[in-house]
């Protein structure tokens, strides 16, 4: 595989590219200390723990795509709460042919993200980048 705008073959896959430059932090310390003021001494002492991710700045510019399902579940909470307000007075029948209705196009709406998620993952799987010339492509 070469990048095809420097011809180099110094090139890795994004997903490799994450993994390398991605690491998990989970660290412990003790720390203990004296102090003197005026004529007494005082003494303390501390435990510190540090969990975090590090990650490298090319790690963070292939990062694989993250999934947003936000607008399908305002949505859906949304068009749950419709039928309450126009179902007064109709019934439970109205109720839940409405809830039935938003029901099943909030689903849609998820499928439609889902589809889209696993285009721009693929894609993702598919990306390049160049170590010498910084250039990202699809192969």
């Amino acid at each position: 595989m070469k990048c095809p705008k420097c011809k180099s073959d110094n090139v890795q896959r994004y997903e490799v590219a994450y993994m390398q430059g991605t690491s998990d932090i989970n660290t412990t310390s003790q720390t203990l200390g004296v102090g003197f003021g005026g004529r007494k001494l005082g003494f303390g002492a501390a435990n510190t723990q540090t969990k975090g991710t590090s990650q490298t700045l090319l790690s963070g510019k292939t990062k694989p795509p993250k999934a947003n399902h936000s607008g399908s579940y305002t949505i859906a909470a949304a068009v749950c709460l419709i039928p309450l307000f126009v179902a007064d007075g109709y019934g439970w029948y109205t109720f839940f042919v409405l809830l039935s209705i938003g029901g099943y196009f909030a689903s849609k709406l998820f499928q439609a993200e889902e589809k889209k998620m696993q285009e721009q993952l693929d894609e993702w799987k598919k990306s390049w980048y160049c170590n010498k010339c910084g250039n990202s492509f699809v192969k």
